[in-house]
């Protein structure tokens, strides 16, 4: 019974590895922007938000789900807070601002770490950036037909 257990916890980690569709995100977004008459540097600004958040519930995500796996031990911080039985909602909300303030304590502490954060959320957001290349280029290039002549 507890491997049937462990196995649909497996597969439910699996099934959400469908979320990472990022490109059809990105794709809404820019079609957002464009419905909306939003300047780039806002969406940008936006953008930037949503995926620190979004790192932030993967953070508070895992950080709840690897104590789950192991059955709740009871020296991890969920069973010393009492969330084993609390509902889902007090579950995340601990878990993500225990995410939250982790990386506000690791950007605190340590410049190199600062550094190497900001290196990785620039590249992060670069990489989304970059998801929705070939319409980029064909804006562009209708750009350049009507500014260029």
């Amino acid at each position: 019974m507890a491997r049937t257990g462990r196995a649909i916890k497996v597969l439910r980690l699996v099934k959400l590895l469908s979320l990472l569709r990022l490109s059809r995100l990105v794709r809404y977004i820019h079609q957002w922007e464009e419905f909306l008459s939003i300047a780039s540097m806002v969406m940008r600004i936006l953008n930037l938000l949503a995926l620190i958040i979004l790192l932030a519930h993967w953070n508070g995500c895992l950080q709840f789900m690897i104590p789950m796996f192991q059955n709740f031990l009871s020296d991890c911080w969920v069973a010393l807070n009492a969330l084993q039985n609390a509902p889902w909602t007090e579950q995340y909300t601990v878990a993500l601002f225990k995410a939250l303030s982790q990386y506000a304590l690791y950007w605190l502490w340590s410049y190199w770490s600062n550094v190497l954060c900001y290196y990785n959320w620039t590249y992060v957001s670069a990489l989304v950036q970059s998801f929705d290349t070939s319409r980029r280029l064909y804006n562009e290039k209708i750009n350049c037909v009507f500014f260029c002549f």
